[in-house]
C-alpha cells in the first residue's frame, strides 16, 4: 500500500513565518500549493471556510459537498483531497496542537466536539447569515497573519478561539441536521 504524504507546516510557509500557524486565502493557497490537490494528510490542525464555489471533499473516505458556507475541520492524520470548481473563494488556517494548547491552561483542542470525537463529521454548512460573521474572522485571521503587529501570536490564538467556540455550538445542531439528512455522497 503506498504511504501517503504528510505535510507539516513549513510545506506552506514563506520564509520568516511563524513555524505553528500558516493562513492563506484559499485561492491562493490552491494555486500556489498545487500538491494538496492529490490525497495527503497534515501533521496539524485545519479549518476551511468556502465562500464561494462548488465541489467535492474526500476526507478519509467519505465525500462531502463543498458550496459556499462550508466550514471544514481536520484533525491531524486525516486523509483528504478534492475536486473543486474554479470559483473557489475563502480562507484556510492550520496550526500545531501547541500554538493552541500552550495558551490556555483550562481549555484544549480536544474539548471542541468537532475535534474530540473518533467519528466527527468533519463539515459544518453555514446558513447564509453565518457566513458573513465568519467570513469577517477568517479574513481577520489571514490579515493579522500576513502583518507583523505587537502581539501578533496572541491576537491570532484569540481570533481562532472564536472561531472555534462559535462553530463549536453550530456544530451540535449540524449534527442533528446530519442524522436526519445525510450529507455524504
Amino acid at each position: 500500500m503506498k504511504q501517503l504524504p504528510i505535510y507539516g507546516i513549513n510545506a506552506f510557509l514563506e520564509p520568516g513565518m511563524v513555524h505553528s500557524f500558516y493562513a492563506n486565502e484559499l485561492k491562493t493557497h490552491l494555486e500556489s500549493h498545487q500538491f494538496v490537490n492529490t490525497p495527503h494528510k497534515h501533521s496539524t490542525f485545519i479549518a476551511i471556510l468556502f465562500t464561494s464555489g462548488s465541489g467535492l471533499h474526500n476526507i478519509d473516505f467519505n465525500t462531502y459537498e463543498v458550496r459556499a458556507g462550508s466550514v471544514f475541520l481536520l484533525t491531524p492524520g486525516q486523509v483528504h483531497s478534492w475536486e473543486l470548481s474554479e470559483d473557489v473563494e475563502g480562507y484556510v488556517f492550520f496550526h500545531t496542537q501547541a500554538f493552541y494548547n500552550d495558551v490556555y491552561l483550562t481549555r484544549k483542542l480536544d474539548h471542541f466536539p468537532f475535534f474530540y470525537l473518533q467519528t466527527n463529521y468533519p463539515v459544518i454548512y453555514l446558513e447564509a447569515q453565518e457566513v458573513l460573521h465568519f467570513e469577517t474572522l477568517f479574513k481577520a485571521i489571514f490579515e493579522e497573519h500576513q502583518g507583523n503587529l505587537p502581539y501578533k501570536y496572541d491576537k491570532l490564538v484569540s481570533l481562532i478561539d472564536i472561531v472555534y467556540i462559535q462553530l463549536a455550538r453550530l456544530y451540535k445542531e449540524e449534527s442533528l441536521k446530519v442524522n436526519n439528512q445525510h450529507g455524504h455522497y
